[in-house]
Formats: C-alpha cells, structure tokens, sequence
C-alpha cells in the first residue's frame, strides 16, 4: 500500500511537495476508510484532490507516472533530458527533480526515491523497515551521490557487484539496473511499480482496450456485467465479437408492450451505439476490478467526467468497503464534482487540494492540515463542500467571465 509520495522541482511543482495516505491518529470518523497495517503503521485506502482547472492535479498524476516511467526504464536508451524542472523561477531550472515513494509491502516499509539532474542520477536511496520486529528500525539498503555509492552488501549482494564491476552508468537508476540483474530486494520495489495504475483523462481509448483484455480473464466478463447492471444500466450480458478491432456487443432483452421476451434480444455496439457515459464506466472497469483483484494502488484524473456523482461516489465505496475490497486496494482520485464531500464519504485527512499561487507554483495540501482565516483548524462536522465552494479553504477558480470580456 502507498503510504507516502513526495516530488520537488517537477513541472509546477517548486517546492516540496508530500501526499501522505497515513491518518491521523487523531481522528476517528470513518474508520472503516483505513487499515491497520501492523501495530505502528495505517493506510487510508482512497484519497480524493480537488483544484481549480490549470492547479497542477493532472501533474500531480503526471509526476507519479513520471517516476513509474523512469524506474521501469532501467536502461533509459533516451537522450531526452531526465529533469522536468520548474520552469517560472531562475533558481530551478538546472536544479534536479526529486521523487521519493513509502509504501508497505510483505510485513516491511520501503523507502524510495532519487534526484535527477539534466543528464545524470544525482542521488538515489533505498531503505527498509520491518514492521513485525519488536525495533522496526530503519535500514539503508543503500545510498548514492552522484559517483559515490554507500551499498549493504549483506542484503545487495548483486548490486553491489555491479557497482564494483562498474555497470552502474550515470543516467541508470541502481535500484532499477540492480532488479534486471536479478537482486530480490530490488525486484521487489520494480513490482510494485508495476502494480501502480495511473490513468489520466487523455486515456479513453488505452482504457477501453485494456478493459477488454480483462474482459477475456475468468469471471471478469460476469463481474462487469454485473456492476453495470448494478449501475442502472440494464443490459443483459456483453459478447465479444473481436477483440483485436474492439467490437463489443450489449444485449439487450427484447419487450412486448411491458412484458420481456425472454428469448429475444437485441445487440448493440458498444462503442459506436451506447451513451458516452456508458462507455466511460465501462473502460474504468477494467482497471478497478484489476485493482481490487490484486490489491495494487489505482490513481484516476478526473474520474467523474460523463459520469453521474452517484456513480462516482458507489465507486469510491468499492474501495473502502471491506466487502468488496479484501485486499486492501487503494484509489486516489481527483475531481471537481464536490458532491462527494457532502456525504461523510472522506474524512478530514483524506481530502486534499491543490492550488497555484502568484508565481505560477502549485501548493499541494489536506484539509485537515489547513489553517482558516481565523486560525482554526478544519472540524470533522464541518459542510467541507460548501466551505470549499465559497473559497474557505482555497484552490478554487476566482472568475469572472463577464468582466474579462468587457475589458
């Protein structure tokens, strides 16, 4: 599970930014929105983030697919440059873009994360923290500057001979070169990467083909028809005509006045006959169901787009409800449809905004970390979405269409 991402100097990110899923021992309302990890450490299983159009959310997915990418190119045969700097402040453009991630995995915490300059991995640590040990102190795996490398080599045995036989090249992440090279603890932390889902609103049609791959797994065909039928829409099964053109049929009963004919149906094309929203929901079922199946870590931009709020909100339920979500998945979304904060659905520290300020630099923050005008912290019988709307906690658009085109 993802306990914590943190990025700097990426795109309008300037300064440090740190997106926690660790609640706050404080508080105790929807309780069943966590998980007790061990005796030390939680995770919240959905975080929603709001933001005025333009603030930095689709970034902020952008940067976690960024570091995805970089450490799954462990041999990165690119000549782009590796930084994606700030770019509206002098000081940042030829400073390095830091990325680190804390997630949980098999009983231990895993520290990871690196900096990379123009054309080079300027420093990269890995760490470790069992959680089942009476002291769950933290080991350094290992740590890199530039040149200069500090290796456990009772536990990075490979690694460790990599960098002496020096295979290690300067654009290379160790930890992903060290993976390809077979060393468990690193192939360990690639997977996990490879367990994060990240799908952002430009996706539609990547989505639709995925989700018709999972379509062919076991009892996915069943489970599909089942939530869409579940979302009030009444079709009766789906049929695979072709899956490399991507035809897919829905059928339909046929009636006679209001009496179904059980024997006869009609089929329609999915993609070309059924209503936008229908094959939205139906594209995202796919990675939702892969997510819960598996237990990964599921980031949406923008999941409400052509979906009702009713519909948004029983997918968020998916993941905190221990029924349907055994195994602990996650969701992180972002979206504007501020119906979801009416409805004790998140808590305080679930909620979270981003906002631009006067230099262009997005500020990304939780609502139960904010301060209000009069210095008060945010309570949990609060209406969060008519605070939010009226601007009480930021990261909301100031518009004014009119005036601006008067001017």
């Amino acid at each position: 599970m993802l306990l914590e991402f943190t990025t700097q100097n990426y795109k309008p990110f300037k300064d440090k930014q740190v997106f926690s899923l660790i609640p706050s021992n404080y508080f105790q309302e929807e309780l069943e929105n966590l998980v007790q990890l061990s005796d030390d450490w939680k995770a919240l299983k959905t975080a929603v983030i709001y933001g005025a159009n333009g603030s930095g959310k689709s970034k902020f997915f952008d940067a976690l697919g960024y570091m995805k990418k970089q450490v799954l190119d462990w041999n990165h045969l690119s000549n782009d440059t590796l930084n994606r700097p700030f770019l509206f402040h002098k000081d940042t453009k030829d400073q390095p873009t830091v990325f680190e991630v804390v997630f949980y995995k098999d009983k231990n915490i895993f520290r990871y994360g690196f900096e990379l300059g123009s054309n080079s991995i300027e420093a990269e640590w890995f760490y470790k923290t069992p959680t089942d040990m009476v002291k769950n102190k933290e080991t350094e795996i290992f740590y890199r500057e530039n040149d200069e490398f500090e290796i456990n080599d009772r536990v990075f045995k490979i690694g460790n001979k990599l960098y002496n036989d020096k295979m290690v090249r300067k654009e290379s992440l160790f930890l992903s070169a060290s993976a390809n090279y077979n060393e468990a603890i690193a192939i360990e932390v690639v997977d996990w990467f490879k367990n994060l889902n990240i799908v952002l609103g430009n996706q539609s049609d990547q989505l639709f083909d995925y989700t018709i791959q999972e379509l062919m797994k076991g009892d996915t065909q069943t489970r599909i028809v089942n939530l869409l039928q579940s979302a009030d829409i009444p079709i009766d099964s789906l049929e695979v005509i072709d899956s490399n053109s991507k035809i897919i049929k829905t059928l339909y009963n046929m009636y006679s006045g209001s009496a179904s004919l059980q024997k006869e149906t009609i089929s329609l094309d999915l993609k070309k006959d059924e209503s936008t929203g229908t094959n939205k929901f139906f594209s995202f079922l796919g990675p939702i169901l892969n997510t819960l199946n598996s237990g990964k870590v599921l980031f949406i931009d923008e999941l409400e787009a052509n979906l009702h709020p009713n519909l948004v909100f029983q997918i968020v339920k998916l993941f905190q409800s221990e029924k349907s979500n055994p195994k602990n998945a996650q969701l992180i979304l972002s979206t504007h449809e501020t119906n979801l904060l009416s409805r004790n659905l998140f808590r305080r520290d679930q909620i979270w905004l981003i906002d631009k300020d006067h230099t262009l630099a997005s500020h990304l923050y939780s609502i139960a970390d904010y301060k209000k005008e009069d210095n008060t912290k945010v309570r949990k019988d609060e209406s969060f979405e008519k605070n939010y709307i009226m601007g009480r906690y930021g990261a909301v658009p100031m518009i004014d269409l009119v005036e601006g085109l008067l001017k």
